[in-house]
């Protein structure tokens, strides 16, 4: 997949796993079954660091170094649109199941909302006084789960935006994520 000097940011398969798309170091690589890549999207998706695709829309979306959103539809390969965040380097991405819409960690614990046709985000949570190091949406779209630096977890109602939980830790939480039974899964 990639030499010894690329670095891999973030994977996702697009449609199935026929297409493996790769965050690398300056631009998001597509590979097929085979690890043969197949494109290279440096002008749509320039100095990605994270990736999320939306299954019934046939959108890969990407954040990066820039801050900058970009929506691309992988049936048409073309870009969509491109969101400025104005919140520096962004790392974190995922999506809300239920509705689709992007949810943005940013360096300053503020989680933004994005849908593709809004130029500015639909909400924006704050959710910690340090920097975003995980976030997750539970299958139904109503929770969210954020962790960040200073050991912090909290749980958020997503129709009202409120804190229902909140934990703390001696460690730093990395990574997120809800099981299809809504449990959640973290590393320390």
């Amino acid at each position: 997949l990639a030499t010894n000097s690329d670095y891999i940011y973030d994977i996702k398969f697009a449609m199935n796993e026929s297409m493996l798309c790769c965050a690398q170091r300056e631009a998001v690589y597509v590979y097929n079954t085979k690890c043969v890549e197949t494109h290279v999207l440096k002008r749509s998706m320039l100095l990605p660091l994270a990736l999320e695709y939306l299954p019934y829309h046939f959108l890969l979306c990407s954040i990066g170094f820039q801050g900058k959103l970009v929506y691309f539809d992988i049936s048409m390969g073309k870009k969509i649109t491109t969101h400025n965040t104005k919140l520096g380097q962004c790392d974190m991405i995922t999506k809300n199941p239920r509705n689709a819409i992007i949810h943005c960690g940013h360096n300053n614990g503020t989680v933004t909302l994005w849908t593709p046709t809004n130029e500015q985000p639909v909400a924006r949570v704050l959710c910690h006084k340090s920097r975003i190091r995980g976030l997750a949406v539970t299958n139904n779209g109503w929770e969210m789960a954020t962790s960040d630096d200073r050991g912090y977890l909290k749980i958020w109602d997503l129709r009202t935006y409120k804190e229902l939980h909140s934990f703390k830790t001696t460690t730093m939480i990395s990574n997120l994520s809800y099981s299809q039974k809504g449990l959640l899964a973290c590393s320390v």
